[in-house]
């Protein structure tokens, strides 16, 4: 199915985007969303003993969404997850800022990116070919206020956008950024694919280097 993100699907490269600083960031940004409660969240929120329990009886949730990383070789192995519960690689040359659990409810919190995945490209490991990064929630993510991701450097040249309205109804996560190495720079690919993406924490990193695995052995 064509996205207006469509015009993204032809490959390029960071040098030719003017990514030239010595990281790449990737930005989430999203102001603060009340949404319904759903699954386990609004079964809790109906029983007796909880529902009269400030924390189960609002109706409503800050809307969440995360921002994850998935480094592979050049067989598609995954070498390391990135995310809200692995928040560096094991030499710190990709950082995750942490978890955030609701959008921006200010303009001083809005000036600010909510989650920040940052790769310092030069000291990146040799074996790592393949970057593919993600953007997930247990809701719809053209819901999100002013949503969006950004792909960036440390120089504020702002390459490309994904606006989350953009995005078909009913898009829980996306596959929003494939990089991967090409001769003395990185190609970037910018798929914006929308999957499904079990959020159980126990396996949510396996899932992560499965797909990611699947989309590298897919376009190499």
């Amino acid at each position: 199915m064509s996205t207006p993100l469509e015009k993204f699907l032809v490959p390029t490269t960071l040098h030719q985007l003017d990514i030239t600083g010595n990281s790449l960031l990737i930005k989430l940004s999203y102001g603060n969303t009340q949404l319904n409660k759903t699954g386990i969240n609004a079964l809790l929120g109906k029983m007796p003993i909880l529902k009269k329990l400030t924390p189960f009886k609002a109706k409503q949730q800050s809307m969440d969404i995360d921002l994850s990383c998935v480094a592979l070789d050049n067989t598609g192995k995954a070498l390391s997850v990135i995310w809200y519960g692995n928040l560096r690689n094991t030499n710190h040359s990709i950082r995750h800022t942490g978890d955030t659990l609701r959008g921006a409810v200010n303009f001083e919190e809005s000036l600010h990116p909510q989650e920040t995945i940052t790769v310092r490209l030069h000291e990146l490991p040799d074996e790592v070919h393949h970057l593919v990064f993600f953007v997930n929630s247990e809701h719809d993510l053209s819901l999100a206020h002013k949503g969006m991701v950004i792909l960036t450097d440390d120089e504020k040249h702002h390459a490309q956008k994904i606006d989350f309205h953009h995005l078909n109804a009913d898009t829980k996560a996306i596959i929003a950024w494939h990089i991967h190495r090409q001769d003395d720079d990185f190609a970037v690919y910018t798929p914006a694919k929308s999957i499904q993406l079990n959020l159980n924490p126990n396996t949510f990193a396996n899932l992560l280097s499965q797909f990611a695995k699947d989309l590298v052995l897919g376009t190499s």
